[in-house]
């Protein structure tokens, strides 16, 4: 009997085991439940990767599916898809040249573009309806109005090519009555 006692207490491996089981789910359950814990993405990305690593190269099932991933490549060659809804348009332009039957978007533009303060914008489109006569002046207004026009530009894309379907989540909630649709989906045809 005495024996018995002196082998369950040397099992440590299987003491180390249950101690990491109960940290690691400790962990989750705070992290999930209470507050999220700092590296547990990073921690989650890691493994994802590693994962892929392990798996290894495989070749793509089918070539109907095309993914078109902007990385920091993209970024430095071509900051402004990233910073405008300009550069958007351009890239859905491109990409409907090639034709496909959908090109599915994991972007949410979730309020208007905003390249100057509100008033100011304002200012330069006033100043545009109305030019002055000095032509470089009027151009340099003109210009300067014309990139105002980021979201009407996304839309006229969206529209032109009928094909980008964007991904969005909405949270269910109470109907707004007498909601204004958008001034963009009338542009993009939607």
């Amino acid at each position: 009997m005495g024996s018995s006692r002196v082998r369950r207490a040397r099992n440590v491996p299987l003491w180390t085991a249950i101690a990491a089981t109960i940290v690691a789910t400790t962990l989750a359950v705070v992290h999930a439940r209470v507050v999220p814990l700092p590296g547990m993405a990073s921690l989650e990305g890691l493994s994802i990767d590693a994962r892929f690593r392990m798996r290894g190269a495989r070749a793509p099932g089918t070539d109907r599916i095309v993914i078109v991933a902007l990385d920091d490549d993209t970024r430095v060659e071509a900051p402004e898809v990233f910073q405008t809804r300009r550069g958007y348009a351009r890239l859905f332009d491109a990409l409907t040249a090639y034709d496909p039957k959908v090109v599915a978007v994991d972007l949410l533009f979730g309020s208007r573009e905003e390249i100057l303060p509100a008033e100011l914008a304002e200012r330069v489109r006033a100043a545009n309806a109305t030019p002055p006569a000095d032509p470089a002046l009027a151009a340099l207004i003109a210009a300067i109005a014309e990139e105002l026009r980021g979201d009407e530009v996304l839309a006229e894309a969206l529209g032109r090519s009928k094909r980008v379907v964007l991904g969005a989540y909405f949270v269910q909630g109470a109907a707004v009555a007498n909601a204004k649709e958008p001034a963009g989906f009338a542009v993009a045809g939607l």
